[in-house]
């Protein structure tokens, strides 16, 4: 169950990283 929980945790922390990356390709595009 441990590991469960590690997975969703890098998950959420795996997206925010995309969301912000996404965010500054969207800039240098403008």
């Amino acid at each position: 169950m441990v590991k469960r929980k590690v997975k969703r945790a890098v998950r959420r922390t795996v997206r925010r990283k995309v969301k912000r990356a996404v965010k500054r390709a969207v800039r240098r595009r403008k």
